[in-house]
């Protein structure tokens, strides 16, 4: 990765075209203040892979005047929807047909995911104070009993604060202590698992992204608004 346009043409004066190509993205060049058209009038032949991204230009300015880092221009929207903002996307690709690139063009926004520890606003997990690997190995009459009364102090809340949502309740407990699942993994599994009960509220409504799940509600929040619910029972 270059990181600005003196970079990108102090690398192409030094190297030959021939056996070193570029990946033109509009976004990151033009975050560095370069000229996205000019550098497909420039590059030419050399550009092997494009990658389009639009800046919006007063985030740009503010990047440039308040000495933002990268993720924090992200997270204030430096990158617009194409067409939005002050790369030129027209040109750039006016441009590329013009000079007969080829190759391929990917649509980019780049983004910081709003990400919490749970799949929906109200998963839950459920945890012994004491550790215990198995939970068969061990619930005992007094830890059942309190289990029961925080499971039930649970839905009920959920019943009368949240609606009466529908839910999805895993056990996760220690598999078969003898069990390998790779010669040496888990060697301390009684020292390392921890069994618990996720409890997954509207699942519904869980929003998976490629591989992970994408939760716009701050865990603090959700968290503040379950513990005042649980007192007011």
């Amino acid at each position: 990765h270059l990181a600005t346009p003196d970079d990108q043409a102090r690398l192409c004066a030094l190297t030959d075209p021939d056996l070193v190509g570029i990946c033109l993205d509009t976004g990151h060049y033009a975050y560095s203040f370069g000229d996205p058209q000019a550098a497909v009038r420039e590059y030419g032949r050399r550009i092997r892979y494009v990658h389009l991204k639009d800046v919006d230009h007063g985030v740009r300015e503010r990047v440039a005047r308040e000495g933002m880092d990268f993720y924090t221009a992200v997270r204030a929207g430096i990158f617009t929807p194409l067409g939005q903002g002050c790369a030129g996307i027209a040109g750039v690709v006016a441009n590329l047909q013009s000079s007969g690139y080829t190759g391929w063009v990917v649509a980019e926004q780049d983004v910081l995911m709003p990400l919490s520890g749970g799949r929906t606003p109200l998963e839950t997990w459920i945890l012994p104070r004491q550790h215990g690997c198995s939970f068969e190995d061990a619930l005992t009459a007094d830890t059942g009993r309190d289990l029961a009364r925080t499971l039930s102090a649970y839905f009920r809340t959920l019943a009368r604060a949240f609606g009466d949502p529908g839910y999805e309740m895993v056990l996760h407990t220690a598999p078969n202590l003898k069990s390998r699942i790779l010669q040496g993994d888990w060697a301390t599994i009684r020292d390392d698992y921890h069994w618990h009960i996720e409890v997954v509220v509207h699942p519904e409504r869980a929003n998976p992204v490629g591989g992970i799940y994408v939760n716009e509600t701050p865990p603090e929040q959700v968290a503040a608004e379950l513990r005042r619910a649980l007192e007011e029972r």
